[in-house]
């Protein structure tokens, strides 16, 4: 049995301090409830609030979810496993992390997100659909960082003509369009700055020739 086995193993039978057991596509998983209150809020108030039904029969159904995904999910936020996430289940368990409210993972998605966005190759293929793809998904999960890290790259790679190839929902295009000027206004502002910066340097240069070109004369006259 291989690692990955014995983890699925792990979670499909009981152990001496399992004590809450999540059914998924008529499947059972033991897990624990400290470690699923501690990392989500959801999970929480499900196992210790009065009116819930998991607080009584201490059991989680998962209506509509893939068992593969739910354990996946746990091997991510279980602190002896926190198997890392990669392009094989980033975009299943972003959602996931979202409903429940597992914010110390959703934020390890985005951080992935963020790093796979910074080894994109601009050399041999634009990317284009790829991070408008992900500027989707930053936005629908409010991924702040993702948002701001793709709009820079949409900046730095892309000019606007080249974005009407892409079908994009009005509401998307518009907020796209809005963060693209600010950008620009920050670039032309600092492009100002800079340009105001030389000027103040030939200035200076100017009155400095000035005071070269008087002293000379004053040597000349002696």
């Amino acid at each position: 049995m291989d690692d990955e086995e014995q983890v699925i193993d792990s979670f499909s039978t009981a152990d001496d301090i399992s004590d809450v057991t999540l059914i998924v596509e008529d499947k059972k998983i033991f897990a624990h409830k400290s470690i699923l209150a501690k990392i989500s809020p959801v999970f929480n108030r499900m196992l210790y609030s009065n009116g819930f039904r998991e607080s009584q029969t201490n059991e989680i159904i998962f209506p509509g979810k893939q068992y593969a995904h739910i354990i996946e999910l746990l091997k991510c936020i279980y602190p002896n496993i926190l198997k890392p996430i990669d392009n094989s289940n980033a975009i299943y368990l972003l959602p996931l992390s979202d409903e429940y409210s597992i914010f110390i993972l959703k934020k390890n998605i985005e951080r992935y997100f963020i790093s796979s966005i910074n080894l994109m190759s601009y050399k041999y293929g634009d990317n284009l659909t790829r991070l408008f793809d992900l500027l989707s998904l930053a936005q629908l999960y409010r991924l702040s960082k993702l948002e701001e890290h793709i709009c820079e790259q949409l900046t730095d790679h892309f000019d606007v003509e080249r974005w009407n190839k892409i079908d994009l929902a009005i509401e998307l295009r518009c907020h796209l369009f809005e963060l693209f000027a600010k950008k620009q206004q920050i670039k032309f502002k600092e492009k100002q700055n800079k340009l105001n910066q030389l000027e103040d340097t030939c200035l200076k240069q100017k009155f400095e020739i000035q005071r070269l070109k008087s002293q000379l004369e004053v040597q000349q006259q002696q």
